[in-house]
């Protein structure tokens, strides 16, 4: 019953978005996810997040992409901006400070609408071009803070609940080669502790969660749920 409660909430409160970075296409001002691109993959991923109680958790993604093509090609890459509730055209995000760098150089990114008529969940999208040479592998990084996401609970309680979305990044080439996401929650919101974790082929070391992935295409995301201790 209480899962089910979360998940009709948050369709009141603003949701956070942590994700893989995607391969978009688009023209003028509006993008949407294409459905694979035919060269670029991605071989490695490492996202590190760390709880700040009630202040917007620290998030480090690096993303290791690799053109297995034989031509040069240059990838519109972009990160998802949704929060429930919001009106197209979209002017802001509830992501603090963001910000990307390719090979370890800041990139220029441009908050972009998303199509209206693209079947993708998300309402706007930070976007950045990427160019490769052939077989040329970049190291992409993406730093921002976003605030934990509210649930309101039947007993007039609020929860709290963290999401790092994974499935974004099914449209690269081929299967995703490792990825690793370390959650920790050694600041997690006073008073709180942590109820559940998803999905639950995680280790937990201390106050340190971390999820490892080979050779996989993502078909789910990262979820954990903190509540009031009482």
């Amino acid at each position: 019953m209480r899962r089910t409660l979360v998940i009709l909430s948050v369709l009141l409160l603003p949701l956070p978005i942590f994700a893989n970075d995607t391969a978009m296409i688009g023209a003028g001002g509006t993008v949407e996810p294409m459905r694979q691109h035919d060269s670029i993959r991605l071989i490695k991923e490492r996202v590190d997040v760390r709880l700040m109680g009630l202040r917007p958790a620290k998030v480090r993604c690096e993303f290791l992409f690799k053109n297995e093509g034989k031509s040069p090609v240059t990838v519109k890459m972009g990160f998802p901006v949704h929060a429930s509730g919001d009106v197209r055209p979209i002017k802001s995000t509830n992501l603090r400070n963001f910000r990307s760098y390719v090979d370890g150089k800041p990139i220029k990114t441009r908050f972009a609408q998303a199509r209206p008529t693209t079947e993708s969940q998300y309402k706007a999208w930070y976007v950045k071009n990427v160019s490769f040479a052939p077989g040329q592998t970049r190291k992409v990084v993406d730093i921002y803070g976003s605030p934990l996401g509210d649930a309101f609970i039947r007993t007039n309680r609020i929860d709290h609940f963290f999401h790092y979305i994974l499935t974004t990044g099914r449209n690269w080439k081929g299967p995703i080669g490792e990825a690793v996401i370390a959650v920790d929650i050694s600041y997690m919101p006073k008073g709180y502790v942590l109820e559940a974790a998803r999905p639950n082929n995680y280790f937990l070391r201390g106050s340190r969660l971390t999820w490892t992935m080979r050779n996989f295409e993502p078909n789910e995301n990262i979820g954990l749920d903190f509540g009031q201790s009482n």
